[in-house]
């Protein structure tokens, strides 16, 4: 995906709140910079991968994030903003689609 595409995204966003947009933009640099630089390169913070026989389970930082979100908004977090916690959470999982081809696969057989 290039990037003019990606910055239009963060647009609409920004009309519905600040902090949701900050706390995206926040979030996907910071994840851009800690995670591999492209599909299957190790990053500062290591995959969490569990091998299971010949299959191999990766929980992407993408499934992570969309499960922290329910528990976000469940959960106040009285010393942040809901919105900002909310995006900089959204702005990690949009990394985890956008710049991985691998996004979608979780399970793999493990070559032998």
């Amino acid at each position: 995906m290039n990037k003019k595409y990606k910055i239009l995204l963060t647009f609409p966003i920004f009309f519905i709140s600040i902090q949701i947009f900050i706390g995206v933009l926040i979030g996907y640099v910071s994840a851009l910079l800690l995670s591999g630089k492209e599909t299957k390169k190790q990053g500062i913070i290591k995959s969490i991968k569990f091998i299971l026989g010949n299959y191999c389970i990766h929980i992407h930082h993408w499934i992570i994030g969309l499960s922290l979100i329910p528990l976000i908004i469940y959960y106040n977090f009285v010393f942040l903003s809901n919105y900002f916690v909310i995006g900089l959470v959204s702005g990690v999982v949009c990394q985890g689609f956008f710049c991985y081809d691998d996004w979608n696969k979780i399970l793999f057989r493990i070559k032998q």
